[in-house]
């Protein structure tokens, strides 16, 4: 018997949502940084994931950054797709049940055009919410991103960096 058919995806409306849910990451992580500044520079949240590693931090706007990208595209796209995010806690299934807007799936119409199906069961969409936890608390602003990344049979195939403070601040809009 021929293996289950999943959800058939195209390549360009799925790399259109990815930068959609990013762009959507990185307003979170503005949100936190204003937030912060209001509160003489304190962040509301801020533990270790691992004691022994300062590296391994894990704030609000990591979290809510996630929830964001995560819980778009599986708002988006539905349970089929695989996501494999930084910040997983088993909470797929709260996500689902979270209101989110729609993704902009026809960002690339015009440049990527129509491309071969590719069966749901062969992508996994890999997302780092916050790349730079650890500069994000020390305040280097300017070394932080957000990504999104596409695999096809594993292989590296398409992604989104969101760049929340292009200047190191909250001045210019990412």
């Amino acid at each position: 018997t021929a293996p289950c058919q999943g959800l058939q995806l195209q390549l360009g409306p799925l790399l259109s949502t990815a930068v959609h849910a990013c762009q959507r990451g990185c307003t979170e992580i503005r949100t936190v940084q204003s937030a912060r500044e209001k509160n003489d520079g304190n962040l509301a949240k801020v533990e270790l994931k691992d004691d022994a590693d300062p590296r391994s931090a894990l704030t609000e706007a990591d979290e809510a950054a996630h929830r964001a990208i995560v819980g778009s595209l599986i708002k988006e796209w539905g349970d089929e797709l695989r996501i494999v995010g930084e910040e997983d806690d088993d909470d797929k299934e709260l996500l689902k049940d979270m209101t989110f807007e729609p993704l902009d799936r026809d960002r690339f119409e015009d440049d990527i055009g129509e491309t071969p199906d590719i069966d749901s069961s062969r992508v996994t969409i890999f997302v780092d919410p916050l790349d730079g936890t650890r500069e994000f608390v020390e305040g280097r602003l300017e070394n932080c991103q957000v990504l999104v990344g596409i695999a096809i049979d594993g292989e590296a195939a398409a992604g989104a960096i969101g760049i929340p403070f292009p200047d190191g601040t909250l001045e210019t809009e990412p």
